[in-house]
């Protein structure tokens, strides 16, 4: 009986309990169909297609798509806010939350008109906000338009509230040498560390992008602007919907980084460097860290002179096309297209491919350039890291143009690392050292790094050769100034041509003109000639400037030898360095005859006995050096017209290179040396690398 009243009670209980739930879910449903109503009554039955706008909105944002989201914006709204300055206001949005990836939830009805979207953002600096877009919309008959306001510009706002932050930069790390000194204690460190300071231009968007403020200093250039990721460590503040508080992050400092700076060796390039406005680079091959780089051994950009022999040399062992013992005919200069290159001096050299490597041997390095040709010479040089962003983003990329490959002329110059060929210090030193990790490109860091495999660029029958002939350069070659007592010094020695020729003047007889100059100082010859012609330059090899300032040797020239630079020839025409080639046809044909340091001309004038043609077809095409003047070349006739004065034999008008590793078999250190206007490489560049060695390999770094 009890038992029976006690469960009756409990069920009238339960009839209740229930009975109140289905007056809750009544109430329930007919909320949601109220808004379900509301919806038909705005939208005239196009709810799924508001709800569809709805969620294409937030997509289209999310992919910051601010076109397609303009696009479906009502007339009202576009009316009133420009696309220009819609686009504006969304990006600066963005900006502010630091937002990063966006992923899109369904879109559901509420009240008014409005439809709610759930976004999820994932920021840098905030973590990640789950808010929702509260969209009105409007429109009828299933083609719904968004009409826009604040909560429409990000997730997460209602009414008139605006985004805004608040910000708590982040203290800064400190750069420090590899032995923990900070950087800013070493003077001679001044060069690498750069500047710190308010960004602008790109860097501007890269560090609001990375959620600084606008004004927040940063690292402008050098190992400043390197590591700002890990100096400028990560910024803090609080994000607000108008006065609502959506999110907090507290700043996190930068890190002190430790650079692989050697203090002692970084010390001793820049002393060694002194006031040269040239660079030194010290690198570990093994690892690719740098220990020291003075000057500006990452920016400037030269010709490299004959140090490229050795990218020029690896294209020749690759395609087979000699090998060390291949012997060659003793010269003193070489002819491509009709031009002369000459070696340093009028000396003459010769013998097998490794000797002609050691003493830097123009006259047959500059055919062998020809012979290989423009594809094979780039893909030597592209294998050592031309044509390519450094791995070191603040340092310039060294080049090969295709463009300045064109002929046999160009060919050869390339070829001993004149014409249009630039490296740095730096990339020079990648060359040398993916010879001394036998055919490994290292990639060069001023980071802390473990020894690693670097990956194979070149075969390791190359690579061997070549390390045994840079040995060469240094036991007996152009390099013995980098020679150490007891320890096998591996090298290149490098002389690139800056020269300034003197102007040119008018002869006896014969007429000459200029067409425009070039400035001076301009690295490498690279004024074009007046005529249709390449412009011949007189090559440089590794102890001074060389050139031939006779007009012996015309060709086709009936009547003997052509003049000396200054006068005018009594016939024939001369093909030395920088003269004019002779005319091809009547019975007195005479050329422009000139120096070594000639300037260009144009092609001469038919004369009433002898024709002259354009460019290398025969006619008077003068020739010209890097920086000198394009002078018109005379006309044919009995007498040819001039070429230029004697040329300069001032051997501070070269760039001297030097680029070396240490000890040969087993290399622990590379150097290369770049000293603008200083000399023969192996006079003045080899020797301050030597003293460089010797520092690193008895007390280390």
């Amino acid at each position: 009986m009890n038992g029976g009243r006690g469960i009756g009670k409990r069920s009238a209980a339960h009839a209740r309990r229930a009975t109140r739930r289905g007056w809750a879910a009544a109430g329930s449903a007919l909320l949601a169909a109220a808004v379900a109503l509301a919806a038909f009554g705005v939208f005239g039955g196009g709810a799924p297609a508001a709800a569809a706008l709805a969620e294409s909105y937030a997509h289209d944002w999310a992919l910051h798509d601010w076109t397609a989201l303009y696009a479906n914006l009502d007339s009202r709204s576009q009316s009133a806010l420009p696309l220009a300055r819609f686009v504006s206001i969304e990006r600066q949005d963005v900006a502010l939350a630091t937002a990063t990836r966006v992923s899109v939830g369904a879109a559901s009805a509420a009240a008014g008109g409005r439809y709610n979207v759930s976004v999820r953002v994932r920021t840098r600096i905030f973590g990640t906000l789950d808010e929702r877009f509260t969209l009105t919309l409007t429109g009828h008959s299933g083609s719904p338009k968004i009409h826009w306001n604040w909560p429409a510009s990000f997730p997460g706002l209602g009414g008139a509230e605006r985004l805004r932050r608040a910000d708590t930069a982040p203290a800064r790390g400190v750069l420090l040498a590899r032995d923990g000194t900070p950087l800013s204690q070493l003077p001679s460190a001044s060069n690498l560390i750069g500047d710190v300071g308010p960004a602008s231009g790109s860097l501007l968007q890269r560090s609001v992008a990375a959620g600084f403020a606008p004004g927040t200093p940063v690292g402008l250039d050098g190992l400043e602007h390197l590591f700002q990721q890990e100096l400028g460590g990560t910024p803090g503040g609080s994000l607000y919907a108008g006065n609502r508080l959506l999110a907090s992050a507290a700043p996190r400092a930068g890190a002190n980084v430790r650079t692989s700076i050697s203090p002692a060796l970084q010390a001793l390039a820049v002393v060694e460097l002194g006031t040269s406005l040239g660079g030194i680079v010290v690198m570990e091959p093994s690892t690719g860290e740098l220990l020291a780089a003075a000057g500006a051994p990452l920016s400037e950009l030269q010709p490299p002179g004959s140090t490229f022999k050795i990218v020029t040399l690896t294209g020749v062992l690759e395609a087979h096309l000699s090998k060390a013992h291949t012997v060659y005919p003793y010269a003193s200069s070489t002819v491509l297209d009709g031009f002369t290159l000459h070696d340093s001096n009028g000396e003459s050299c010769g013998g097998t491919l490794a000797n002609a490597f050691a003493v830097s041997c123009n006259s047959v390095f500059a055919p062998l350039g020809a012979r290989l040709g423009a594809s094979r010479m780039l893909a030597a040089a592209r294998a050592y890291g031309f044509d390519a962003p450094s791995p070191i983003s603040i340092a310039a990329e060294s080049t090969v143009p295709p463009s300045s490959l064109t002929d046999d002329l160009q060919l050869g110059e390339s070829a001993i690392g004149q014409a249009q060929v630039l490296a740095s210090p730096l990339q020079m030193a990648r060359v040398a050292a993916t010879i001394a990790l036998v055919g490994r490109r290292p990639v060069p860091t001023f980071a802390i790094v473990a020894p690693r495999r670097f990956p194979r660029v070149l075969p390791v029958s190359v690579a061997r050769t070549i390390r045994a002939l840079m040995r060469d350069v240094v036991s007996y070659g152009t390099g013995t100034g980098a020679q150490i007592p007891g320890v096998v010094v591996a090298g290149k020695t490098g002389t690139a041509d800056v020269i300034t020729p003197p102007p040119c003047s008018t002869g006896a007889t014969g007429a000459s003109g200029a067409s425009g100059t070039t400035a001076a100082g301009t690295p490498l010859a690279a004024a074009a000639s007046a005529s249709s012609g390449p412009l011949a330059r007189a090559a440089a090899n590794d102890t001074g400037a060389s050139s031939d300032p006779s007009g012996t040797g015309g060709v086709n020239a009936p009547t003997g030898a052509g003049s000396t630079g200054g006068a005018g020839g009594p016939g024939g025409g001369s093909t030395s360095a920088g003269s004019g080639a002779g005319g091809t046809s009547g019975p007195t044909t005479g050329g422009g005859s000139g120096s070594a340091a000639g300037s260009s001309g144009a092609s001469g004038a038919a004369s009433p006995s002898g024709s002259s043609g354009a460019g290398r077809s025969g006619g008077a095409t003068g020739t010209g050096r890097a920086t000198g003047s394009n002078g018109a070349s005379g006309s044919n006739g009995a007498t040819g017209a001039t070429g230029c004065a004697a040329f300069d034999t001032n051997p501070y008008d070269t760039d001297a290179w030097f680029v070396a590793f240490a000890p040969e078999t087993h290399p622990r250190f590379v150097v290369a040396v770049l000293l603008p206007h200083d000399g023969a490489g192996g006079t003045t560049a080899a020797p301050l690398a030597k003293a460089i060695l010797e520092q690193a390999l008895s007390r280390g770094t």
